[in-house]
């Protein structure tokens, strides 16, 4: 217990994070061995144990809060577990009490354990990111089919924060209903992975993996110079994936829609969701049958057409876009100054230990 040991050794610990462990195996008692498919661990074990890492991560003397929160119990006193007790199930977000807890500022220098919120840190991008070269290159370097290779090409980003994913399956089935704005005498694209006109890029294949076992217009990063997650977040016309810090910061700062497959079992999720619809990002849901059955086509339309609807004329991503675009500056700026922040309240944390000692 990292915590705990700091505290034995007296050296000072901080935590920066949106959540803690405590409160993700607090939520695992929602969940029998049906549902989970693990064997389930015994209400009274499963409470001590969480008891324990709660009181571990109690011995840190300052938490830094980064966007996309939930409760943390070592620190916030005030709301109690289990962590099932904090959503619905109807909404699929917190109830209104945690909400409004989280909404609260905790930037109390009284407390022995303080809480200091964060703003949105976020990896920042290269300059040319946005520049039209960029994209052209990036096909290019995938091997884009001829006919593909070019700026009207829609790009799908599939990236699962770092985790290593197996190669998709083609679809199981045409009997999907979600509304993607067609008509009924259109022609729905349910029977496939990617609408027409549309690549998909892999982040995490397996190393071994061969261009024949990935389905056509897949192309993986794992040989290519292109492998900078923030930078081909930016390129893509959505991203698919699971709802996690990293990836959440990102489409966020390029404002990207997001696809996201829910873990139900990962009780972070829903202060990353909180904090998606705080920031106006387009969140498309996708069940876990729908991503393992390859029905993907019509989220990723229902995506895109949402970021038509409300993409402004000088975002990155619009016609108007210059080479030198005003808003990656300012973006590059703002994260700057996020981290310094950070910086900062470490330096005054390590100062005020000094001068007490």
């Amino acid at each position: 217990m990292d915590s705990t040991a700091a505290r034995k050794a007296n050296i000072p610990s901080v935590i920066i994070s949106n959540f803690t462990f405590d409160s993700c195996y607090s939520y695992l008692q929602a969940f029998n061995e049906e549902a989970s498919g693990e064997q389930r661990i015994e209400t009274k074990r499963l409470n001590e144990l969480v008891a324990i890492t709660v009181q571990d991560y109690a011995q840190a003397e300052l938490l830094l809060r980064l966007p996309g929160a939930i409760p943390i119990p070592g620190f916030d006193e005030d709301i109690p577990l289990p962590a099932t007790t904090w959503v619905e199930d109807r909404t699929g977000f917190f109830t209104a009490e945690i909400d409004g807890k989280l909404a609260k500022g905790k930037d109390s220098r009284m407390r022995p354990r303080r809480t200091i919120d964060m703003p949105l840190i976020v990896r920042p991008l290269t300059r040319s990111a946005y520049e039209p070269k960029t994209k052209l290159a990036l096909l290019a370097a995938l091997g884009v089919p001829a006919e593909l290779l070019k700026s009207e090409t829609k790009i799908l980003l599939v990236s699962f924060g770092g985790q290593v994913i197996p190669s998709p399956s083609p679809p199981t089935s045409t009997d999907h209903d979600l509304d993607d704005g067609s008509s009924p005498n259109q022609t729905r694209p349910h029977d496939s992975l990617l609408p027409p006109g549309w690549i998909a890029i892999i982040c995490g294949l397996p190393p071994k993996a061969r261009p024949h076992q990935i389905p056509d217009r897949f192309f993986s990063i794992t040989d290519s110079k292109f492998n900078y997650v923030p930078d081909l977040t930016a390129i893509a016309d959505v991203v698919l994936g699971k709802l996690g810090y990293g990836t959440c910061s990102e489409v966020i700062a390029t404002r990207t829609p997001f696809i996201s497959v829910p873990r139900k079992m990962f009780v972070e999720e829903y202060g990353l969701k909180r904090l998606m619809k705080e920031s106006s990002t387009i969140n498309v849901e996708m069940s876990i049958k729908e991503f393992e059955d390859g029905r993907w086509a019509s989220y990723i339309l229902r995506a895109d057409r949402l970021k038509q609807q409300q993409v402004p004329k000088d975002h990155p991503t619009s016609s108007n876009h210059h080479q030198q675009n005003p808003k990656l500056i300012l973006n590059e700026s703002q994260n700057g100054h996020a981290v310094d922040i950070v910086v900062d309240h470490l330096e005054v944390f390590m100062f005020e230990k000094k001068t007490v000692k």
